[in-house]
């Protein structure tokens, strides 16, 4: 589809043109934000992570990551769909980074305990 510079437009784009309902919990979510999948930044730095999307801290990692980013789309008002995909999208990499380096550094400690005890 193209706008009237005729440039393509994205379907987040046009459907932030048409409405935007972020930031009102009890407002229904776009399928857009249902269709992301697990919501890393949330299942991983929930604390951080709720406080930055206004929502009550801590819940449950999993159902956190399960429904984060419907979480995220009700409770924190965005620009549009555009800036609330770059936003969630930041924080699922920030997820995953912190992950993927904690675990990192647990199995170095277990390997180090291993070896310093001779098991």
């Amino acid at each position: 589809m193209l706008c009237s510079n005729c440039e393509p437009v994205s379907p987040w784009a046009r459907a932030a043109a048409n409405d935007n309902t972020s930031g009102s919990a009890l407002a229904s979510v776009p399928p857009e934000v249902q269709q992301m999948g697990f919501c890393w930044g949330a299942f991983v730095l929930r604390f951080f992570w709720s406080s930055a999307m206004n929502y009550p801290m801590g819940g449950a990692p999993w159902l956190l990551g399960k429904h984060g980013h419907a979480i995220a789309w009700q409770y924190r008002r965005f620009a549009s769909l555009e800036q609330f995909r770059a936003t969630m999208d930041a924080w699922d990499k920030a997820g995953w980074g912190v992950g993927v380096t904690v675990l990192g550094a647990l199995l170095v400690a277990m390997i180090w305990n291993m070896v310093k005890t001779g098991q």
